[in-house]
């Protein structure tokens, strides 16, 4: 049975005074704005007590702007002449009402929750907003849209994000310590299994924090002082605590690289210890190579992700190697002696 725990009745009223507060007094920043957008929509109680809140202030000007903006039809919005506090409310208040006046807030939660593929499975997830997001095997994303972002948080393996443009609603992808931020791109994030995580760009242009410190907003304004990296189309980057590698790659290399969104793997000149690895993702199947000599052996080809058994036979009859089958589940590798 789910519970659902609800507000604690005077803690909302107190938190809506002080957000009424910082608008009578004006100047709150981007960040406010936005943190105030998601407090307002985390439940219609939470915005009910805003209003009330504000229908109890003492400022009528400013209570009757607030009015004024929630009572207006949006196709025939006008700017009031006022001070910065009542700029500050139409501009919170009219983009609440966008989401609160119409059944998008609905559509656009519905995607929210986890999402998994198991080994060998590859995934498609269609969200409310026209992004997409391909999951590679063996991975794990958490989606959570809110009025104020739309959030990703992948906790195992690798996806592939094609976002729809709205400058309005950032887009980000936390990873394990970093985050990576977009308006309207396409680009892939991997965890690796050395700890580090890795962005591939193949449209436009992302944002990158390796750090949990700056958050999506921040990237997005870019304050001074924030150790922020943009990347474009054609790069890929390596962080973990910090930003670690940069690498220009061409069109055909970017290609290879997200070839498993056509449920291909694409090698060319790699060494078969990494070829193993990446093989391995698509597979139950334990493949070893007993024999040292051949980490470093440098193999190319074509395969389908999953298609181990072509693999191991391309091996055997092009590049000397003997695929020692020990059972359903258990391959060595080693040097063919004959």
């Amino acid at each position: 049975m789910k519970v659902i725990e609800l507000p604690d009745f005077e803690q909302l009223r107190s938190d809506a005074a002080a957000w009424v507060a910082k608008l009578d007094a004006g100047g709150l920043t981007a960040e406010d704005l936005a943190a105030l957008r998601d407090w307002a929509g985390r439940s219609r109680r939470h915005r009910a007590t805003l209003e009330e809140v504000a229908s109890q202030w003492d400022d009528l000007n400013v209570l009757s702007l607030y009015r004024e903006i929630m009572s207006a039809p949006r196709q025939h919005w006008r700017w009031p002449a006022a001070g910065a506090a009542a700029a500050g409310i139409a501009a919170v208040v009219f983009l609440l009402s966008q989401f609160f006046a119409e059944p998008r807030l609905d559509s656009f939660l519905v995607a929210n929750g986890s999402y998994a593929t198991v080994v060998g499975e590859l995934r498609t997830i269609s969200l409310p907003d026209g992004s997409e997001v391909r999951m590679n095997t063996n991975s794990r994303l958490e989606v959570s849209y809110s009025p104020a972002a739309r959030a990703m948080r992948l906790l195992q393996g690798e996806a592939y994000f094609q976002v729809a443009k709205d400058k309005a609603l950032p887009f980000s992808v936390q990873a394990r310590g970093g985050q990576v931020v977009a308006v309207g791109t396409a680009f892939a994030v991997r965890l690796r299994g050395d700890r580090k995580v890795q962005v591939t760009v193949s449209e436009g242009r992302v944002k990158i924090a390796a750090n949990e410190t700056a958050g999506a907003q921040r990237l997005l304004i870019g304050k001074s002082g924030d150790a922020i990296l943009e990347a474009v189309a054609g790069q890929t980057v390596v962080f973990e605590r910090a930003i670690e590698s940069v690498e220009m790659l061409d069109s055909p290399e970017i290609e290879r690289r997200l070839s498993w969104r056509d449920r291909m793997l694409i090698f060319n000149g790699d060494t078969l210890e990494s070829v193993v690895e990446e093989v391995s993702r698509y597979t139950a199947m334990k493949i070893v190579i007993s024999d040292p000599g051949l980490r470093h052996l440098k193999v190319g080809g074509y395969f389908r992700a999953g298609d181990t058994d072509v693999m191991l036979r391309t091996l055997e009859n092009d590049f000397g190697i003997e695929a020692d089958r020990v059972s359903a589940d258990l391959v060595y590798l080693r040097s063919r002696t004959r």
